[in-house]
């Protein structure tokens, strides 16, 4: 006896219409098919790439943004909001940019600049006293804390420029925003754990703000910016300051990554910004307990903020994308 009412329909059709019966055993079991809805908290990277995915299977998606579309990863023709340089091995991943915005061929360039004259950063040799004069100010402005050994390990030396990676460049980000949340709703609202939500629901933003704090605060470092016109440029791209005297931590000239205007960028650091997650033994214990409930309730984490992860632009669409596939 056949229980499915769907299939039962499907086969009186047929033998109606006098066309041949060809019984698939695994119709029965076979992934639905039909539209769902996700409603993704968050328009940052990462929200924005799963909702352009799954919206591309025919599904309804809802973005819903507090702030900025973009989150970060915000420009205009002189400037970009905070620093962002794109840069990856992945040609897969340089390809997908590429379908949504133009990238501008860039090499970053870095110097420290500390008691009266500047470094090439990274230096040809880390020595310790380097390590000193252009890491431990720079930290502790940064992230209120001393740099690790493991921080050390990671700054590598790589032919004067920033990045070694393969593919490098300056996104058009209000083209990639634009084309990637084209015809999807977007719902500029703050959204918690009270709010009632169509469908699954993908979070991206802050998962301590989400849950309204119940276990407390996960620590985050930030950053401010201001931008100015300047008729005076810098000798390359970006300057660190690891002086503790500057309030501020780096210089950005935008005419080096191609923008227009003569503009600086001064970024500061920025306590009560949620930009960077702060990674250790405490604080990830502390998000396991959200975690914990996010999982019972069935909610999907992804993005920086959503994993309480630190992603550069590549390894965000590479954990987007990894989550649509999942989901689909």
């Amino acid at each position: 006896m056949i229980e499915k009412e769907g299939l039962k329909t499907e086969i009186i059709s047929l033998f109606l219409n006098n066309l041949p019966i060809v019984f698939n055993p695994n119709l029965s079991q076979r992934k639905e098919t039909m539209k769902r809805t996700f409603s993704i908290i968050g328009a940052g990277l990462a929200g924005c790439v799963i909702a352009r995915k799954l919206a591309d299977e025919g599904h309804k998606v809802v973005l819903y943004e507090k702030e900025h579309i973009g989150g970060l990863c915000r420009d205009n023709e002189n400037y970009q909001e905070f620093t962002h340089i794109f840069h990856t091995n992945k040609k897969e991943i340089y390809e997908y940019i590429k379908q949504y915005a133009e990238i501008r061929p860039y090499i970053h360039f870095v110097m420290s600049y500390t008691n009266g004259r500047y470094y090439l950063f990274p230096p040809e040799q880390m020595t310790d006293e380097l390590f000193n004069r252009l890491m431990v100010g720079y930290s502790l402005k940064m992230w209120g804390d001393l740099p690790s050994e493991e921080a050390r390990n990671r700054i590598k030396h790589t032919n004067g420029s920033y990045f070694n990676d393969i593919y490098q460049g300056i996104i058009n980000f209000r083209q990639l925003f634009s084309n990637l949340t084209k015809n999807i709703t977007i719902i500029k609202n703050k959204i918690g754990c009270y709010h009632l939500l169509d469908g699954e629901i993908i979070l991206t933003g802050a998962i301590d703000e989400y849950f309204d704090y119940c276990f407390g605060n996960l620590p985050y470092a930030g950053m401010k910016s201001t931008h100015c016109k300047s008729e005076t440029r810098l000798p390359v791209g970006a300057i660190h300051f690891p002086d503790m005297n500057d309030p501020y931590v780096r210089m950005i000239d935008y005419d080096k990554y191609g923008y227009k205007g003569g503009y600086i960028g001064i970024e500061f650091p920025d306590k009560s910004a949620k930009h960077y997650p702060v990674r250790n033994e405490l604080s990830m214990k502390l998000y396991n307990k959200y975690k914990k409930i996010a999982d019972k309730e069935g909610i999907i984490l992804a993005g920086r903020l959503g994993t309480f992860s630190y992603f550069d632009i590549d390894t965000t669409i590479i954990n987007a994308l990894e989550v649509a596939k999942c989901i689909l």
